[in-house]
């Protein structure tokens, strides 16, 4: 069995519809381990306690792309891995690549990675595969106990396609594990989302094609990734 770690309800729902349309439902276990390190970690180790070991965990859900040319709705798979912690790119263990996906280093953020966020300055800029940001590989590969990860998204976002500004705090406001920090950061949010009301419709739009893109793409790659 393969268990799918996803960050949020939209992507849990998406990958089990996937894997409902391949008809493949008894060779996945889907996992919602929520948004960010924290959360992404204290959930993987807490269903590694309660069941049986899977053969593979995958990394499922949305990722954005941190350098120009990649496409959006491409399917990524990590050629490497790295965390970024303390103002510095950690190497973790090399995960298992997955067949039929555009090659990439993946790096992990607490954070949503904007335009001013301190990682971008540390992208190397020869790199021979395109850079990917996520919130929550890194974290599951450190819980994972040796079991084997691989990293298996969709791109939603590029440079030349960037997510509305208001969503980082939003974010942040998930990532958290202080009620009175989130209350404050989502107050934050709705504030600046008021204030781009074009940005709020074209998520709201983007939002359902995203999802729907992640469901028909990880249905069509369930067969390779039920083989391997």
């Amino acid at each position: 069995m393969l268990l799918v770690c996803t960050a949020t309800r939209p992507e849990y729902d998406a990958c089990a519809a996937g894997i409902r349309d391949a008809g493949l439902v008894g060779s996945f276990e889907v996992l919602r381990v929520g948004v960010g390190p924290a959360h992404a970690a204290r959930s993987l180790r807490a269903r590694l306690e309660r069941g049986p070991a899977p053969r593979r965990i995958l990394s499922c859900g949305f990722a954005g792309a941190l350098v120009k040319g990649v496409p959006l709705g491409a399917w990524i798979t990590a050629e490497t891995l790295s965390e970024w912690k303390h103002g510095a790119l950690v190497a973790m263990a090399t995960p298992v690549p997955a067949a039929s996906c555009l090659p990439c280093d993946v790096v992990s953020a607490d954070h949503l990675v904007g335009p001013d966020s301190p990682l971008r300055s540390a992208i190397p800029r020869a790199g021979t595969r395109p850079v990917v940001a996520d919130m929550e590989s890194a974290a599951l590969a450190v819980e994972a106990r040796g079991i084997p990860l691989s990293v298996v998204r969709l791109i939603s976002d590029t440079p030349e396609h960037p997510l509305p500004e208001f969503l980082a705090p939003f974010t942040a406001a998930m990532t958290g594990t202080n009620s009175r920090g989130r209350t404050a950061l989502v107050a934050r949010g709705v504030g600046s989302a008021l204030t781009d009301p074009r940005g709020v419709a074209r998520l709201l739009v983007e939002g359902r094609n995203w999802t729907k893109k992640l469901r028909e793409g990880f249905a069509a790659l369930a067969p390779s990734l039920a083989s391997r």
